[in-house]
């Protein structure tokens, strides 16, 4: 499986009913994404005054359905209307996890180094990029 996170700082003019807008335009994702398998998001919890302020986290079965969803029309207008202009920073990793299945739902195996699963395609360890500067 995939993961994508992604989180967010704010620009100073974002309200909280633009955050409250914006919630409810991602909650409505999930529905009109099928690719989504499991779609969470939230204001950060002001534990650490480094962090950043809001964060989405989404599950997708393979690497194809991530693409389908960066590129799905209704996430495109979702960063159109909510994102673009309002997010100061914004940064975002996808990474693979194998995940157990249990009762009551699937969990991933936090004890367990970086999986090998060859179901989604992707390498578990790619090759480093070079960083510029």
């Amino acid at each position: 499986m995939i993961r994508h996170v992604v989180v967010f700082r704010w620009n100073e003019s974002v309200t909280d009913a633009d955050l409250t807008a914006a919630a409810a335009a991602l909650d409505a994702l999930p529905s009109a994404i099928p690719q989504i398998v499991a779609y969470r998001h939230g204001r950060d919890l002001g534990l650490n005054p480094a962090n950043f302020e809001y964060a989405i986290v989404a599950d997708f079965a393979t690497a194809d359905d991530f693409a389908i969803y960066r590129d799905h029309p209704e996430h495109q207008r979702f960063i159109a209307d909510h994102i673009a202009g309002r997010a100061a920073e914004r940064t975002a990793v996808q990474f693979e996890f194998c995940p157990v299945i249990r009762a009551g739902g699937v969990t991933p195996r936090p004890q367990e180094p970086a999986c090998a699963c060859a179901s989604t395609g992707v390498a578990s360890r790619p090759a480093r990029r070079s960083r510029p500067g």
